[in-house]
């Protein structure tokens, strides 16, 4: 087993027995894609929702539009279809109360715009740990699919 950490504005695909990790997930959304036919899953650390610069980014993993279909066209190259892959994800967290809404929290944005992109791409959303006001530590377990979350106050979950 190989543990990959997967940092802010990076997506890391693998297989078989390997852990995709993120720490200190805020703001940022963890999102995988997961395809159990073949054990193989892609991890993206997202930062935000749309690249508007206009400038073209060699790091695909940092905006959720990209990020998505950079994650399913590269499953792809491994022999994985479409319709057999299940996302996840986590984080999203509102850690800085800049705005009165929770809606307008960057956040919040990628969650929303994950979750569209996702649907018109056909990936059921199996599960999500998303929201709050605290960061997260996140392992992938690309063989089972599984996705360890803890709290910066302790508390586990795995979905």
């Amino acid at each position: 087993m190989v543990y990959k950490r997967v940092n802010m504005a990076e997506m890391v695909i693998s297989r078989n027995e390997d852990i995709l990790a993120i720490y200190g997930l805020g703001s940022c959304l963890g999102l995988t894609i997961h395809d159990p036919t073949r054990a193989v899953g892609a991890m993206a650390h997202v930062m935000l929702p749309t690249n508007l610069t206009g400038i073209t980014n060699s790091k695909p993993g940092k905006y959720v539009d990209t990020a998505i279909d950079e994650m399913i066209n590269g499953m792809k190259r491994y022999g994985c279809e479409q319709e057999n892959m299940v996302a996840k994800m986590c984080g999203g967290s509102r850690m800085f109360k800049t705005s009165k809404d929770d809606a307008e929290c960057i956040g919040a944005k990628n969650i929303k715009l994950a979750t569209k992109i996702l649907k018109q791409r056909g990936i059921p959303v199996a599960a999500r740990d998303v929201g709050g006001d605290f960061g997260r530590i996140v392992e992938f377990d690309v063989k089972t699919g599984q996705m360890y979350i803890k709290t910066v106050s302790g508390d586990r979950k795995v979905i």
